[in-house]
């Protein structure tokens, strides 16, 4: 299990993680959605879009983000309020994908915190960013 960050939260606390991003994630995403474009699963289809090659559904960035939120940074009782993302680059099978989960504000009056989440390809191009509004544990 990871360990949580155990902690009172600080603007500017943050974590990095980087996962790489395999086809059994996507097709897993794809069953799990019912969201099978061919652009995410039929290299043929994808080949002849402006991408080349099949791509990541946009929510798996979001996954990985959650992943950290969810066991990190928060971590553990957190609960989501909100969340917004916006893709900037695509994802590929293959692509390892740093994530970075920074804390941005902190309201003490409504218990909640907003982290910015920033996900790199190894190029260090920015493929998505966004925030995230969570109630941390304790709060």
């Amino acid at each position: 299990m990871i360990e949580p960050v155990a902690r009172d939260l600080r603007i500017g606390d943050r974590v990095d993680e980087t996962r790489v991003v395999s086809a059994e994630m996507i097709a897993l995403y794809a069953d799990l959605s019912g969201d099978d474009n061919p652009l995410h699963l039929d290299a043929e289809y994808a080949a002849r879009t402006p991408f080349g090659r099949p791509i990541a559904h946009g929510p798996i960035a979001l996954a990985l983000a959650a992943g950290i939120l969810g066991t990190r940074l928060p971590g553990p009782g957190s609960i989501a309020i909100t969340n917004y993302i916006r893709y900037r680059r695509p994802i590929f099978a293959g692509d390892a994908i740093t994530t970075r989960i920074e804390v941005a504000a902190i309201d003490r009056e409504r218990r909640c915190a907003t982290f910015a989440m920033t996900l790199t390809n190894a190029d260090g191009e920015v493929v998505a960013l966004g925030e995230a509004v969570l109630r941390p544990p304790g709060y």
